[in-house]
C-alpha cells in the first residue's frame, strides 16, 4: 500500500490548513491514472475546445409551453464527446465517475472532502441547475441522471426507446429536449473536471514519483 498526503487550504473562516492521509494500491493508483487520461480525452474533444453550450434562456407561454434556448451543436460533435465520455459516465464502467469517486471518499476521509464529494455527486448526477430548480413533466424530473440515461439510451444509444421518453420528448419537443441534456452534459464535465483536479493531488504525490 502507499501512503498518499493531500494537504486542505481553505482561508475560512475558520481556516483550515490541514493534511489528510490515505491509503492506495498500486491497481487503485493506477486506475486513477487512467481516468485522468480518459479526462483528458475529453477535455481535447472538438466540441469542448470550442466551448460546450448551455441553456442561456428558460420561458413559458401558453400557446408553445416551456422553452429552452440553447446554442447549436454539430451533432458529429456531439457523438465524439459522447464517445469519449461513455468510460466515465457508464456506472460499470472500470473508470467511471461513481467508481473513481467513491473509491476516493473511502480513501480520503475529512468533512471538508466529504462535503465536496457530496457535491460533485449531486452535479453530476442532476446537473447545475438543479441546485436552483426542479422542474417535472408528470412524475419526470429534468435536472436528474435517470432522465438524461432516458435520453442517452433511447436517443443515442438506442438500446431502449422507452415510452416514458417518447412521452417526455412529444410533450417537451425535441429542441428542448437536446438543450436540457445538452445542459446535463456539460455538468457532468464539470463535474469530471473536479474530480480530475482531486485525483491529481493523489498521483502527483512527492512519494510516489
Amino acid at each position: 500500500m502507499n501512503e498518499i498526503k493531500i494537504r486542505l487550504e481553505d482561508p475560512g473562516p475558520p481556516p483550515i490548513d490541514e493534511v489528510v492521509v490515505g491509503q492506495l494500491s498500486d491497481q487503485e493508483i493506477e486506475r486513477f491514472k487512467l481516468f485522468v487520461q480518459f479526462v483528458a480525452r475529453v477535455r481535447n474533444s472538438t466540441i469542448l475546445q470550442k466551448g460546450l453550450p448551455t441553456i442561456s434562456n428558460m420561458k413559458y407561454n401558453s400557446k408553445e409551453g416551456m422553452k429552452f434556448s440553447c446554442a447549436p451543436v454539430a451533432y458529429a460533435e456531439l457523438c465524439e464527446l459522447l464517445h469519449v465520455l461513455r468510460p466515465l459516465i457508464l456506472q460499470s464502467e472500470h473508470y467511471s465517475f461513481y467508481n473513481i469517486i467513491s473509491t476516493f471518499g473511502k480513501k480520503f476521509k475529512h468533512t471538508i472532502l466529504r462535503r465536496e464529494l457530496k457535491e460533485l455527486r449531486r452535479l453530476f448526477e442532476k446537473g447545475e441547475l438543479s441546485f436552483y430548480m426542479q422542474i417535472h413533466v408528470g412524475d419526470t424530473p429534468l435536472f436528474a441522471d435517470e432522465t438524461f440515461r432516458l435520453w442517452l439510451n433511447s436517443e443515442e444509444y438506442h438500446t431502449d426507446i422507452s415510452t416514458e421518453w417518447k412521452e417526455l420528448k412529444e410533450t417537451l419537443t425535441f429542441e428542448n429536449t437536446r438543450a436540457l441534456m445538452i445542459s446535463q452534459i456539460q455538468s457532468k464535465v464539470k463535474a469530471l473536471f473536479r474530480l480530475e483536479y482531486l485525483v491529481n493531488l493523489v498521483i502527483t504525490d512527492p512519494s510516489l514519483l
